[in-house]
């Protein structure tokens, strides 16, 4: 049986897709009218959900907690300014990011000048091999633990996973093109701490329009340059 909690946490959940009545909470949630009503009104006081015109939505304080967590990461201070340089050198989207699990969890977006953006967002949470930013961080990662991101895939796409990874951890940088999201493309790199622990990825993100196959490959040295300019800022703040 789920505890009060978990049901609370699901309504956020339920809610972070878009505003709902609270009828429409009690449908989705399957949650008595009362259940629902009461702890809507816990999270209401909490800020961790608005209640306008009958209808439910996030609160600002997810808000304050995600920037408290931005916070926290504390590589994020020294990469933010230099991601910030090559976003305007190349004109195109910075994405930072970290490992969560299996998971690939965007920390931070810098915007680029391009006309057409992709849809993504701080906090979007994609397993990790379906990025290029994530297999950039897996592919830091012992080669023994690669299997455990890659765990429920078949085993024909998980080998040509596994070659994949090797050749990124050869050449220094990750693609993607097209297999996080139809239309977007990316070029990434790990990002290592100055006792050579891979702490993040950086990459170039985009509509495939503009990060065509020949212009993710023009781009990788200058993903990994920012990379590089990263690590360098990072050991200076330790010191």
């Amino acid at each position: 049986m789920s505890t009060t909690l978990e049901k609370a946490l699901q309504l956020v959940e339920l809610v972070s897709d878009g505003d709902l009545s609270l009828q429409e909470l009690c449908q989705a949630s399957g949650f008595s009218r009362s259940t629902t009503h009461r702890l809507a009104a816990s999270l209401v006081k909490y800020r961790y959900l608005e209640s306008k015109e009958q209808r439910y939505s996030l609160g600002y304080r997810l808000l304050e907690l995600g920037e408290k967590k931005k916070t926290s990461l504390r590589f994020t201070k020294v990469a933010k300014p230099i991601a910030n340089n090559y976003c305007e050198r190349t004109g195109e989207t910075v994405h930072i990011a970290v490992l969560d699990g299996s998971y690939s969890v965007v920390v931070d977006r810098i915007v680029g000048g391009r006309q057409l953006q992709v849809n993504a967002y701080v906090g979007q949470r994609t397993p990790a091999y379906m990025t290029g930013v994530g297999k950039a961080m897996i592919a830091s990662q012992p080669e023994h633990e690669w299997p455990y991101f890659l765990s429920g895939i078949g085993r024909k796409e998980r080998a040509r996973l596994l070659a994949e990874l090797a050749d990124i951890k050869e050449r220094g940088y990750a693609l993607d093109l097209e297999e996080s999201a139809s239309g977007v493309a990316c070029v990434a790199t790990a990002v290592y701490s100055p006792s050579g622990q891979a702490v993040a990825g950086v990459s170039f993100n985009g509509a495939i329009a503009y990060l065509t196959p020949e212009r993710l490959v023009e781009l990788a040295p200058t993903i990994r340059g920012c990379a590089r300019e990263i690590e360098k800022a990072m050991a200076a703040s330790a010191t």
